[in-house]
């Protein structure tokens, strides 16, 4: 009969609670609001006095241990001194004699109890603390990883990227170097061959002369490419800058029936990439103007003023009323614009070929150099 009532106490504790707002969770026992809990300690007092046996208390430690855990270590100190206090109320209502040996027996037993019940839901709030601390970082250390991993594949295809496009820029660096050499070098040796031809019919001597030229420019051009090839190695300067233009000049005037009229004034200092676009586009000017224009005269003009290098140079050939951009051409033009220059092409039928350069010399650059 005794059990039968025991347990009928024991339902109604928990539908009470129940009703009070108290919710089974997966993180406790029970969960509720602040406010409510103070209401739980009075109803667990109020069945405690219905109850005469030790059944009701034991909800004292289920409140202590979900202040604790679902809440805060101070909020649990309050209400670990809660339950005390109600518990020693129920001893003054219950014990007819309140300052008895036994009831004090009784209060530090159930001091310990608290005490003890709120040490160990301290202790298991830090380890569950800890442990969600070692979850969080072991999840952002996973996404740090996967950034690293993504940052890394983004590193190597852009390396990649890198790669291919310096392998392209040498390729045409290259191939740009091999056509302005070759290039004028045998547009000279077959203007002396064709010379030379002419004149074995009337002067043998004379067009002994020009083949022996011709020889000299072929053993001029080998050797300029192997020039070439070493100053792609050691990354030198290909030319002597301003006396290699004269002599460019120079020499292509002496291989062939050319009038040259150049005027070069004072420079300020140049990057070795503004010599050599200046270099190449007055190389590929005279190259193109003798081989597609005819041309056999040409006048250049090479001078500083108002912080820009301007390069001019016209030939009195045939010209054309439409511009086609070959590799020659290209080249140069993309040569100009790495050194931040604008090239300017004007040309018409029967009006010879101008070439017309502008590039920025700033004090700036002078210095770097």
């Amino acid at each position: 009969m005794e059990y039968s009532s025991e347990k009928k106490v024991k339902r109604v504790l928990w539908a009470v609670m129940v009703a009070a707002g108290m919710t089974y969770t997966a993180e406790g026992p029970f969960h509720f609001h602040k406010p409510v809990i103070f209401l739980e300690i009075i109803f667990v007092l109020i069945l405690q006095m219905n109850d005469r046996s030790s059944y009701a208390a034991a909800f004292y430690y289920a409140l202590i241990a979900d202040a604790v855990i679902n809440y805060s270590v101070l909020f649990g100190a309050v209400v670990s001194a809660a339950c005390f206090g109600a518990d020693i109320l129920y001893l003054f209502i219950t014990q007819p004699n309140a300052y008895s040996v036994g009831m004090l027996h009784t209060a530090i037993r159930d001091l310990a109890m608290f005490i003890l019940v709120y040490s160990i839901m301290c202790l298991a709030k830090y380890e569950i603390n800890q442990r969600r601390k070692i979850s969080k970082m072991m999840y952002e250390l996973k996404i740090k990883s996967k950034q690293l991993e993504d940052a890394y594949i983004k590193l190597r295809d852009s390396s990649s990227n890198i790669e291919e496009i310096t392998i392209l820029k040498e390729r045409n660096r290259i191939a740009r170097e091999i056509h302005d050499t070759m290039g004028h070098t045998l547009t000279s040796v077959l203007m002396e061959l064709e010379a030379g031809e002419r004149l074995l019919k009337t002067d043998k001597a004379a067009g002994a002369e020009k083949i022996g030229l011709a020889k000299g420019q072929i053993r001029k051009g080998l050797n300029d490419i192997r020039e070439s090839v070493g100053v792609l190695k050691k990354g030198q300067n290909v030319v002597d800058f301003p006396a290699s233009l004269k002599l460019l000049m120079d020499d292509t005037a002496g291989h062939g029936d050319i009038f040259i009229r150049y005027e070069i004034s004072d420079l300020p200092p140049l990057s070795e990439f503004q010599e050599k676009a200046v270099f190449r586009a007055l190389q590929e000017g005279l190259t193109n103007g003798i081989k597609h224009g005819n041309s056999s005269a040409f006048t250049f003009l090479l001078y500083y003023d108002s912080e820009q290098i301007r390069f001019h140079l016209q030939d009195n050939g045939t010209g054309c009323d439409k511009v086609v951009y070959g590799f020659g051409l290209s080249a140069m033009e993309q040569r100009i614009r790495e050194v931040g220059g604008i090239l300017l092409i004007t040309s018409s039928w029967q009006e010879g070929f101008g070439i017309d350069i502008t590039i920025p010399v700033s004090k700036e650059t002078a210095d770097e150099d």
